[in-house]
């Protein structure tokens, strides 16, 4: 019995999603503080903009979405000054942060000096950095568990340094996520083989908000299976699978990541499930040279891995 896979390691797509304008009557927005040393600032959010099968197979149903976010804002040293929060308030009991499509409205104390802001979405638990922390050992300490009832994708991004003013334009934010985007399409060999199951061995069960130079395994690993509900009604989004898991590194026999499918042949089988491994392998091809298969050794974040099998 032969299987044809392709597989496909392509970056994903960060589209700019602009949101309404700052004139539109129907938003709260902080308004200038009676005080002169401070601002309003309009951020702007990018978000990866990736469409996901109507067949979810887990509990995220939408990886762009933003559940919440705090700021931490960094002086011209790169060292923490300050959070905000979006129950953080002014003087008067007014939100001080207000998101409004992808546009943030947020008031901060006016500087002479450039200000960095980072943007942390969807976190689970956040410790405040104590004033004067560099960044980056703010950054190396924001983490996340892993499971799988995670339901929105940990994002970071951070503004370009800006002195803060009255009109000042920080531009845009580009979040990234800290999980990776695995894809099973078995749906052209629908109805021939039923999809019934896929598992996915050896996932990390914990990772790190913010991309850093190496990536670090966690010392315990687990599998998570997920069951495929196909329907006559519905059959271009029949043998369709989406996962997302934290980044890995150094996969090699013993911890390598792999797809494990559970499906049935109706055309030519018996009716009993069978079993089918997939495991994550790049194309090489030099000029002059004939084409080579190797392992994929890191599952990074960001990136969609994708699966496309023909037929069986």
């Amino acid at each position: 019995m032969n299987i044809k896979i392709k597989i496909l390691s392509t970056l994903l797509a960060l589209g700019l999603l602009y949101g309404c304008s700052a004139e539109e009557s129907l938003v709260d927005v902080p308004s200038t503080s009676s005080k002169l040393d401070q601002a309003q600032v309009v951020l702007s959010i990018s978000v990866p903009e990736v469409s996901i099968p109507s067949s979810g197979t887990r509990a995220i149903t939408d990886d762009n979405a933003i559940n919440n976010f705090v700021i931490w804002a960094f002086d011209n040293n790169n060292n923490f000054i300050y959070e905000l929060t979006q129950e953080s308030r002014d003087e008067k009991g007014n939100l001080k942060v207000v998101k409004h499509g992808n546009n943030v409205y947020v008031l901060l104390p006016k500087s002479d000096t450039k200000v960095t802001l980072s943007l942390i979405a969807n976190y689970q638990t956040i410790e405040t950095p104590s004033k004067g922390t560099p960044m980056e050992e703010a950054e190396k300490s924001l983490k996340f568990t892993f499971s799988e009832n995670l339901n929105n994708i940990p994002m970071y991004g951070k503004s370009i340094p800006f002195v803060v003013e009255e009109g000042a334009k920080p531009g845009t934010i580009s979040l990234k996520r800290a999980l990776a985007k695995i894809e099973v399409d078995a749906s052209h060999a629908w109805p021939n083989f039923d999809l019934k199951a896929v598992s996915i061995i050896n996932v990390n069960t914990a990772g790190t908000i913010v991309e850093s130079e190496t990536i670090t395994n966690t010392s315990i690993r687990s599998t998570y299976r997920t069951e495929i509900k196909n329907s006559n009604d519905t059959p271009n989004n029949n043998n369709k699978w989406v996962y997302y898991i934290p980044e890995a590194k150094d996969i090699k026999d013993g911890t390598r990541i792999s797809l494990i499918l559970e499906g049935i042949n109706t055309k030519d089988g018996d009716g009993r499930t069978r079993f089918y491994r997939l495991d994550f392998i790049k194309r090489i091809q030099s000029e002059g040279e004939n084409i080579k298969y190797d392992y994929i050794t890191s599952i990074e974040r960001n990136k969609r891995y994708a699966f496309k099998i023909e037929h069986i």
